[in-house]
């Protein structure tokens, strides 16, 4: 990361940078919305509801979790690929209430934010 920092020409004391890590893995806050998720598998013709967790960060292994939901739901995407998904998924967020629901979000939030 610093090293990433140097080739961008920022210094690592720059007070406009800050690194923070996600306590909780990625996809924990995914499984958080299931709306987004579910609008993500979904298609035109065979709309996908999937089931609310209300304990995602408890979940011990969330890849896994998702990637089962692919399998399961996703039609044309049957494999799970955080790099490639995650982002698409929450662009679909509707909003923030669900994951605000999360410490691990909260926290991470107000990181961000102060």
């Amino acid at each position: 990361i610093y090293q990433s920092l140097s080739a961008a020409g920022l210094d690592r004391n720059d007070q406009r940078v800050r690194l923070h890590c996600i306590e909780k893995m990625l996809d924990a806050w995914i499984i958080a919305d299931e709306r987004a998720v579910g609008d993500f598998l979904s298609t035109a013709a065979h709309p996908v509801r999937v089931k609310r967790n209300r304990r995602p960060e408890q979940i011990s292994d969330p890849k896994a979790a998702l990637t089962t939901l692919f399998k399961k739901y996703g039609g044309r995407v049957r494999q799970y690929v955080d790099r490639q998904h995650a982002i698409r998924i929450a662009e679909r967020l509707p909003d923030l209430t669900r994951l605000r629901k999360l410490e691990s979000f909260r926290h991470f939030e107000t990181k961000l934010t102060n």
